[in-house]
């Protein structure tokens, strides 16, 4: 059995090296044993034992304590430490030792997966003839307006890649009688519809089933609500994707930095069997694949996806099927690119927040972010903006959406091109909730440059403006109205209780200022209200001359 050394904690204080081992054969019922939870000091599993924090095989552990799960195999008696945790290794989740026996198997599960499932790089339809490369999305009924968006885009960039949109048939029952997909496929094609025929493939995790599955031997797998701003079949000679097979676009979040549990001393990689590694994390709003080259990775990814306990999930060391593709493509020593420009910031500012949405003055908004990013802006390898990621405010065919895309938030960090260099280390990005109208608003705190998308790139400046026509048209589709929907008229009370159509959220901080504005209102009435009472009283009393004054002293 090999070792497998866990990342070494420099505060620690232990007496020994512990390192968690590796199991060679699936337990059975007769050889596994828990022999329970043993603590540790430091919040470090290397720290020294605390024997009054031990814990049997079924009690919780959860965020906050440190040590492992002593295990034993009942044949030969030998001992495993398993689970090393420490105190931020999970994260609002719990665990039992008794669970150490599914977690110890997880990674030979997935080798047997890939052992026995058919080879997913066979393409399991053929609807488009001599078709190598395409475009596949992954749809549901909320994002159609979205999806026919993207696609009448795509053909207007005149881009004639075929598309495949796959959707779960409890989602969409009515796929030969939807009118958006119907004009999409009879319209605008080469399309085809693809059902997602494995009931564990639901939400998230119909994206790798769609990749692994695709006819396409050279996919591009685009979200939903991702909206390309040029032509996207460059991407398939770029020299990048023909040395790898694979180009991958980074997230916003460094492990420094992650909201999410793939730092570090996360249990992600001693479940996944692979140390730990410093890069940036995963956005797969966007993906480039060679099916063929990449078989290996993708029936890992599947097995991430789809596996029966999901653990994953359970433990919550992912976020969806964020970060599927790149662990598998680790794991599997399968190579990729890696796009060396983080994403920019895709929103609005405060001021033209505040001049044009709004009744109050800007000088009210004191409290505000002076930028609100509610789009991801990744690039190519040129450093040109290729996709717009509207994944925080999405199209919804509502004829009241606005472009909220009119500046450009982006960084002037420089970043190695190899991604294992401690790629991105330096790249912040702050999350404000319910600021300037939006539920979320990000933005780069440091090293950020604000520009009119117009002076960032040319393609950009009317992305947003067709996307949300297009979806408008949709809306009015899927309304029955002919023509598609037809604006609808502004009136005077929409401008002054700015009904956002945007995001249909509560404006927060405009209530905020709306409350501060009554308390000052109150308190400055209360003010005035009692020197006005006092200055009365002052006027009554009777005064004297300094003769008199003098006189009633003396």
């Amino acid at each position: 059995m090999s070792p497998l050394m866990l990342p070494q904690d420099d505060n620690r204080t232990g007496e020994q090296e512990l390192v968690s081992t590796r199991i060679r054969t699936l337990w059975t019922n007769e050889t596994y044993q828990c022999l329970g939870w043993r603590a540790t000091m430091n919040c470090s599993p290397h720290g020294r034992r605390k024997p009054s924090g031990d814990r049997s095989c079924i009690d919780p552990i959860e965020a906050g304590m440190s040590g492992y799960c002593e295990i034993q195999n009942s044949s030969s008696d030998e001992v495993f430490r398993v689970m090393l945790t420490a105190c931020d290794s999970i994260k609002g989740k719990k665990f039992t030792c008794m669970e150490a026996r599914e977690f110890t198997e997880y990674s030979l599960r997935a080798v047997e997966h890939a052992a026995i499932k058919p080879n997913v790089s066979l393409p399991n339809h053929n609807d488009f003839k001599n078709a190598t490369n395409g475009i596949v999305m992954s749809i549901y009924p909320s994002v159609l307006p979205n999806v026919y968006a993207i696609v009448r885009m795509i053909r207007f960039y005149g881009c004639s890649l075929p598309m495949e949109l796959w959707y779960e048939p409890h989602q969409i029952p009515d796929v030969t009688t939807n009118p958006i997909l119907q004009i999409l496929k009879d319209q605008f094609g080469p399309l085809g519809l693809k059902p997602v025929n494995d009931k564990r493939a639901t939400g998230y995790m119909t994206k790798p089933f769609a990749v692994a599955h695709s006819q396409f031997d050279n996919v591009l797998f685009l979200d939903s609500d991702n909206l390309p701003t040029r032509d996207p079949t460059f991407l398939f000679t770029t020299p990048e994707y023909i040395r790898s097979g694979a180009v991958f676009w980074p997230d916003y979040w460094h492990q420094k930095s992650s909201p999410f549990n793939v730092h570090q001393r996360s249990l992600l990689w001693e479940l996944v069997d692979m140390p730990f590694i410093d890069m940036m994390e995963q956005e797969s709003g966007q993906l480039l694949i060679n099916r063929w080259r990449c078989s290996k990775a993708l029936e890992k990814v599947l097995y991430y996806a789809l596996e029966q306990h999901q653990l994953l999930q359970k433990y919550g060391l992912v976020w969806g099927d964020k970060d599927l593709f790149r662990l598998a493509w680790l794991n599997t020593s399968t190579p990729f690119a890696f796009v060396p420009y983080p994403p920019a910031l895709g929103g609005f500012t405060k001021d033209e927040y505040v001049e044009s949405r709004t009744i109050f003055p800007p000088v009210l908004y004191w409290n505000s972010v002076s930028f609100c990013g509610i789009a991801m802006l990744q690039h190519d390898f040129d450093g040109r903006i290729l996709f717009v990621h509207r994944n925080s405010v999405k199209l919804t065919g509502d004829p009241y959406q606005v472009p909220l895309v009119t500046h450009a938030q982006t960084s002037t960090l420089t970043l190695h091109n190899d991604p294992f260099q401690g790629h991105g280390k330096d790249y912040l990005v702050h999350l404000f909730g319910n600021t300037l109208g939006q539920k979320a608003c990000y933005t780069l705190p440091n090293h950020g440059l604000i520009q009119a998308v117009e002076a960032i790139d040319e393609s950009m400046a009317k992305v947003e403006k067709m996307a949300i026509h297009f979806a408008i048209e949709a809306g009015g589709i899927l309304r029955g109205e002919k023509g598609g929907f037809q604006q609808a008229p502004e009136f005077w009370w929409h401008r002054l209780l700015e009904i956002s159509t945007a995001a249909r959220t509560p404006r927060l901080d405009e209530l905020t200022v709306l409350y501060w504005i009554v308390i000052h209102i109150i308190i400055g009435g209360l003010a005035g209200f009692t020197w006005l009472r006092r200055k009365r009283k002052v006027d009554y009393l009777p005064t004297y001359s300094n003769e008199a004054h003098t006189e009633i002293i003396w």
